[in-house]
C-alpha cells in the first residue's frame, strides 16, 4: 500500500481531476478544484467540489463546498451543498448548509444542518439545528 499526498495550485484555471474506476488512492488531497471519484479514495480531502460516481467509494474526512454522491461515502463530511443520488449510500457524520436526497438514496449516521445567521437592522439572531440521527431508505416506486 502506497500513501500519496497530492497538492494542487490555487489557480483559477484548474482542470477537473479524476480517480478512475479500478484505481485506489490512499492519502491526502487538497485543491481549490474539482475531483471526480469513480475508483476508491481513503484519506483526508479538502476541495472545492467532489463528485462520487456510481462506482466510486470515498472513505475519510472531507471538507468541500459542494459534494454530489452517486456511489458510496463513509466518514466525516463538512460541506455547504450536498446532493445524494438515487443509488448513493452515505454513512457517517455529515454537516451541511443545504441537502438534496433523491428517491432511493440511503443516508445513515448523524446529519447536522449548519447554523444560519439572520441579520436585521436592529438585531442579529443565530439559528441552529441540533444534530439528529436517522437512517432511512427512500424506496418509493415512481407512479
Amino acid at each position: 500500500m502506497v500513501m500519496v499526498t497530492a497538492l494542487a495550485s490555487t489557480g483559477n484555471n484548474l482542470k477537473p481531476s479524476i480517480i478512475s474506476e479500478g484505481f485506489e488512492f490512499i492519502g491526502e488531497i487538497r485543491s481549490s478544484g474539482y475531483l471526480t471519484i469513480d475508483g476508491t479514495v481513503r484519506g483526508t480531502l479538502a476541495l472545492h467540489s467532489i463528485q462520487i460516481g456510481v462506482t466510486g467509494v470515498l472513505d475519510g474526512n472531507v471538507t468541500c463546498d459542494t459534494m454530489n454522491v452517486k456511489g458510496n461515502f463513509s466518514g466525516a463530511l463538512d460541506c455547504r451543498d450536498l446532493t445524494i443520488g438515487s443509488r448513493a449510500v452515505v454513512d457517517g457524520k455529515v454537516s451541511f448548509k443545504s441537502i438534496t436526497i433523491q428517491r432511493g438514496g440511503v443516508v445513515k449516521g448523524e446529519l447536522k444542518k449548519k447554523s444560519l445567521i439572520v441579520k436585521t437592522d436592529r438585531q442579529v439572531k443565530r439559528l441552529s439545528r441540533q444534530p439528529f440521527l436517522f437512517a432511512f431508505t427512500s424506496s418509493l416506486a415512481p407512479s
